[in-house]
């Protein structure tokens, strides 16, 4: 059974705010992407690229997977973090590690609403 660890909806951080994990989030990160966002897979170090998302960009990290990423110049995202011990990941047909930009972006990126609102009713 997926677990769902922490979610939120389209948080917003101040300018400059960055994301770095060199050893992922040790659990798996879908991230939603309504704006434009700078993202990496290894950090801003030299050498390493840095891509700058599309508006509408999702990715599906596994639990080890580094990543950073910040605004450009917002920052805002939705995301859920969730453990799946009996590996059903697969079943959503969505590759970890690659940027993606789905069709229906906005019922995606609700989701994580969808389950928030779960979480703090009991549901």
């Amino acid at each position: 059974m997926i677990t769902v660890n922490f979610v939120d909806y389209m948080r917003r951080e101040t300018a400059g705010y960055e994301i770095l994990r060199p050893a992922g989030s040790g659990d798996y990160l879908f991230l939603c992407f309504p704006l434009p966002m700078r993202f990496s897979h290894m950090g801003p170090s030299p050498g390493q690229e840095i891509l700058l998302t599309q508006k509408h960009a999702c990715i599906l990290l596994a639990p080890g997977d580094a990543h950073w990423f910040c605004g450009n110049p917002e920052f805002l995202n939705s995301f859920i973090h969730f453990n799946d011990p009996q590996d059903q990941v697969g079943r959503f047909g969505v590759p970890t590690g690659r940027l993606f930009y789905p069709t229906g972006f906005e019922r995606l990126n609700s989701a994580a609403l969808t389950i928030k609102e779960e979480l703090l009713t009991g549901g």
